[in-house]
């Protein structure tokens, strides 16, 4: 399971309890950013608490299946004495449009040249409250199937989070690693590799997300 907190701050704790309440060592990578081996099948109890002033903990069942798990929880936000900051107003006019985006072998990283687009989808998602956005994750062919499911998913993973830190509410975002079942070129050659490793990017109807 691969669980990210939104809102973390410096400090932040994150635990995790099986069934029988027994509590299961997590892999620490940054304060919003824990890993954890689970069994499928199985449910289990996660915690999150600000170390600061008076811990708020959230807790939350995970049902585990097959594969890696993604799990986004988000801290409330405590209420600030300082007046509320007046947000500028989404630009209008933004359009945005369905596109392929493309990553190096065996990298998750994303691409540099790929923000200025996903800053344009994100504007255009929080200008048209009717629109959602489906993210699909691929691979080539190249090593073990089960590890270009993983890095499918985590390909569709920074996407989802970069588009997220730019406001666009994650219930919009549906999201899905495939590996290397639906190649769009015969993995024959390295040209045609680099056009299988690959995140498409679609812009659909909300009422249609889950078509």
């Amino acid at each position: 399971m691969s669980i990210n907190i939104l809102k973390a701050q410096e400090g932040t704790l994150c635990r995790l309890w099986s069934e029988s309440q027994a509590e299961i060592s997590l892999t620490r990578v940054n304060d919003g950013h824990y890993f954890a081996e689970l069994t499928p099948g199985r449910s289990y109890k996660l915690g999150i608490a600000a170390t600061s002033g008076q811990p708020e903990l959230v807790t939350a069942m995970a049902s585990v299946r097959e594969g890696i798990n993604l799990k986004t929880l988000r801290l409330a936000e405590r209420p600030s004495p300082v007046a509320a900051r007046e947000e500028p107003p989404v630009a209008k006019g933004i359009t945005a449009t369905d596109k392929t985006l493309y990553f190096p072998r065996s990298e998750y990283k994303l691409p540099v040249q790929s923000r200025t687009y996903l800053d344009s989808v994100a504007l255009y998602i929080l200008e048209h409250k009717n629109k959602g956005l489906r993210i699909t994750g691929h691979t080539d062919n190249v090593g073990n199937p089960s590890l270009n499911l993983t890095l499918s998913e985590y390909r569709v993973r920074v996407i989802s989070r970069y588009l997220i830190g730019k406001g666009v509410p994650e219930g919009v975002i549906a999201a899905v690693g495939l590996g290397s079942k639906f190649p769009v070129r015969p993995n024959d050659s390295e040209e045609n590799r680099r056009m299988n490793r690959r995140v498409e990017v679609q812009i659909i109807d909300l009422d249609s997300k889950s078509n």
